[in-house]
């Protein structure tokens, strides 16, 4: 089945960011917005063309094509005609649900319909079980630009023809692939899940400030600390996240502190950058200097959290039966990072799986 008309729901951060990356490619693409983005985002879009035109990026020809045929909307009737719907709302699973119900009314039986999710399980977005074949979780990461992969969350209900369409549909667009059966649903967050509660456990067990465990990590494990990442990503979207991923575990206490801290910073209005405050104060320049952590407490942290993430990664590598190597590649271009689990063990012994 060849994709030619792509909608995208959704004006969000994703929704944005997945748009713009692909006018790149030669997609026929409606973008449906709000009331209340609508005309903004139209008025944005024809800017950054006239601007690429100006630069010499793309020619009148180019310029027109993308014209006629990238169209920002506000009506979902005109989404019609579309082969490939990807939905980027908020993370609230009733109107999801309700918005995958009216587009069941819309679209045809052979249009695919799928969520950028970062935490629902998507079988829970069947509006009807004609269509549940159509439904599958595909889950981007922020900058879409710079991760060359996406995952590909079946249910057991997605056919063959639907995974080899979005297969084929990511060879167009220059990414990768992860596919994953419905127990290994989002497996790259889930792998850094444990990673991040013990960091907040030991963040209150040691008495120090999120910036000083964050300095640890930045030093000795990933580029970007526990407590950035998700200020990045916004605290709202982690907790939810993190709740859909529990909702199955059997131990939830080892996640409450974690949890907890979440909901007390959202219950403050702190979501992150977007609100110019969360674990840090935004804008800044350059972050507060902290006293020093111990020698002692740099190792125990360190120790602590490279053994936790090691764990993590054997339990979900053999859950998912992805390849070592392959698994330790999406983590290093998750994390921007040179150093994966595989080259973790490999430095230091005493971290064996």
């Amino acid at each position: 089945m060849e994709l030619k008309t792509i909608g995208i729901i959704g004006a969000g951060k994703m929704g944005q960011d997945i748009f713009y990356f692909l006018t790149d490619y030669d997609f026929k693409i409606k973008w449906m917005c709000n009331e209340k983005s609508f005309m903004l985002q139209k008025e944005k879009f024809n800017k950054k063309i006239g601007q690429k035109q100006k630069r010499g990026m793309i020619d009148e020809n180019e310029a027109n094509y993308k014209r006629e045929n990238i169209k920002i909307i506000n009506d979902y009737n005109e989404l019609k005609d579309c082969d490939f719907i990807i939905e980027t709302i908020t993370e609230d699973l009733d109107k999801k649900k309700d918005l995958f119900k009216l587009l069941d009314t819309i679209v045809n039986e052979k249009c695919i319909i799928v969520s950028n999710s970062s935490g629902i399980n998507p079988v829970y977005l069947m509006s009807s079980k004609k269509r549940g074949c159509k439904i599958v979780g595909l889950h981007f990461f922020y900058p879409v630009k710079l991760i060359n992969f996406f995952e590909l969350n079946k249910t057991v209900e997605t056919d063959d023809l639907t995974v080899k369409t979005i297969i084929e549909f990511a060879e167009k667009i220059d990414k990768k692939v992860l596919v994953l059966d419905d127990k290994n649903h989002y497996l790259l967050n889930k792998v850094f899940l444990d990673f991040q509660s013990e960091a907040f456990i030991l963040k209150k067990e040691l008495n120090l400030s999120f910036s000083q465990i964050d300095h640890v990590i930045r030093k000795y494990i990933f580029p970007i600390g526990v407590f950035e990442f998700f200020d990045h990503v916004g605290i709202d979207v982690m907790f939810n996240a993190v709740k859909n991923y529990i909702s199955e575990f059997e131990n939830k206490e080892y996640y409450k502190i974690m949890t907890d801290e979440l909901e007390l910073m959202i219950n403050s209005g702190n979501l992150g950058i977007k609100t110019n405050k969360g674990f840090y104060d935004y804008p800044y320049e350059s972050k507060k200097e902290e006293p020093a952590v111990s020698e002692k407490s740099e190792i125990l942290i360190k120790e602590r959290l490279i053994s936790v993430f090691l764990k993590s990664f054997d339990k979900y590598q053999k859950s998912s039966k992805i390849k070592p190597e392959i698994l330790n590649e999406f983590i290093k271009v998750y994390m921007h990072s040179n150093i994966g689990p595989l080259e973790m063990i490999n430095k230091n012994i005493n971290y064996s799986l």
